[in-house]
């Protein structure tokens, strides 16, 4: 080859090389504007994230506290659900423990009116007797 075709080629080799590198340089940059775009969405997505996983907590802390809260009332409306049956036992105790006494109070006012009523024919009985011996002594003597 002589020298103008060896200094075209070269020239076309510079060409070709200044051409591949623009190239690499542009695909270069290309891939660090992307890298900075994928970067800055990378952040994007673990701030979005972390929000939501504050969210979550902070919607978590609430259903526990509500949960907490409703669990509370209901031990509450239980207990007063069962002082309430106490009280309703204690009545119904209560009125069955006064007619008991009650009952029992007439059934000794009936004995006492019983004993009474047979203290009095004991006494009628012992008077009669009495007469009795008195008629028996006057017609058969005394033996």
């Amino acid at each position: 080859m002589d020298n103008k075709k060896m200094e075209e080629f070269n020239e076309k080799m510079k060409d070709l090389n200044a051409k591949i590198k623009d190239s690499a340089e542009t695909v270069a940059i290309i891939g660090l504007e992307a890298k900075d775009k994928l970067d800055e969405k990378i952040k994007d997505s673990r701030s979005s994230i972390e929000a939501l996983k504050e969210n979550y907590r902070l919607l978590s802390e609430r259903s526990k506290s509500k949960i907490s809260s409703e669990l509370i009332k209901a031990q509450m409306n239980i207990q007063v659900a069962k002082e309430k049956m106490q009280e309703y036992k204690e009545i119904k105790d209560k009125e069955k423990l006064e007619k008991y006494i009650d009952d029992e109070i007439e059934y000794a006012d009936n004995c006492i009116a019983l004993s009474l009523l047979a203290a009095e024919e004991a006494k009628l009985a012992f008077l009669e007797a009495v007469e009795s011996q008195k008629e028996y002594d006057e017609k058969y003597g005394k033996e």
